[in-house]
């Protein structure tokens, strides 16, 4: 990869120009992660998930992940993620949608300055 010299760079007009593009994409695909996000029913492995989630304790949690369902040891992090945020957002289905959508606008941004910077 080569680095571009000082006058291959943009400039700071641009660049805010930039900005606010990437801003108003990230707007776009933020509504697009929220937009109908309750409109389907819970399919099998979303409603898997709350159940995994929904239990009383850690190890009650961590018994039901190593007795496993369909996927389970291969994405623990996420099921983990998932434990606290059904403690702290309830057991809806938008709240357990809403997280997904909320790691994929993450992945996003992430993208985003990855480029940017």
């Amino acid at each position: 990869m080569a680095f571009a010299s000082a006058e291959d760079r943009p400039s700071v007009g641009s660049r805010s120009g930039l900005i606010v593009l990437v801003l108003c994409v990230l707007g776009v695909a933020l509504a697009l992660r929220l937009y109908g996000l309750t409109i389907h029913s819970l399919w099998f492995d979303e409603s898997y998930s709350i159940e995994l989630a929904s239990q009383a304790t850690l190890q009650g949690f961590f018994g039901a992940l190593v007795d496993g369902g369909p996927g389970q040891l291969t994405q623990p992090l996420y099921f983990f993620v998932l434990y606290f945020w059904e403690k702290a957002a309830g057991d809806s289905d938008l709240a357990l949608r809403l997280l997904s959508a909320l790691l994929g606008f993450g992945a996003t941004v992430v993208l985003f300055l990855t480029e940017i910077g």
